[in-house]
């Protein structure tokens, strides 16, 4: 009876030390599929991050000629940090959006235009910078004294410039909208 018993009990134990083992790859494969996925998303996350976009210099905006709204905001782009990526900035690789307590709206591309200042486009690489000025002519009501507003640029598949201003008391035919 005694050699059956330890029989059996060195079947348990191997059946467990079994299991455990099947557990245990188990349990690694898991996590080497997770640690795989995770590589993969910050890969993509930098890929979408690296081709920003900063604001160098002034927001300057232009008057109608009664002095009641804004007609148009220009404002100089640049390539982010170190970025590797260029930033397609034409009508078909980028969103301009304006948005204010009244309305968000996205400035159709025959509203907005460029003008580059350092390097050509329309792929803004590192080093370069280029003047956009955008139309607001559409907007309903015009953009006023005393308004809050932002200016949303997103080059697809790059990271989303928010421009963040707002109109003086008093307009002149020309308005510096730096804060």
């Amino acid at each position: 009876m005694r050699g059956l018993n330890a029989i059996q009990m060195v079947i348990i134990l191997i059946t467990t030390v079994l299991i455990s083992v099947a557990f245990a790859v188990a349990i690694l494969r898991a996590g080497g599929n997770a640690a795989e996925r995770s590589e993969q998303l910050i890969r993509q996350a930098l890929s979408e991050s690296t081709a920003t976009l900063i604001l160098r210099g002034t927001v300057v905006g232009a008057s109608n000629q009664k002095r009641t709204a804004l007609k148009d905001i220009a404002f100089t782009l640049a390539s982010g940090g170190q970025s590797h990526e260029a930033a397609d900035i034409s009508p078909a690789g980028t969103i301009i959006s304006y948005i204010d307590r009244d309305q968000a709206l996205n400035i159709p591309g025959t509203e907005w235009s460029t003008s580059w200042l350092i390097g050509n486009g329309p792929l803004l690489d590192a080093g370069e910078a280029v003047e956009l000025r955008v139309s607001l002519a559409g907007l309903s009501p015009a953009l006023g004294t005393r308004r809050d507003f932002t200016i949303r640029v997103h080059a697809l598949g790059g990271a989303v410039l928010l421009i963040n201003r707002k109109t003086p008391a008093e307009l002149s035919p020309v308005v510096d909208l730096t804060q």
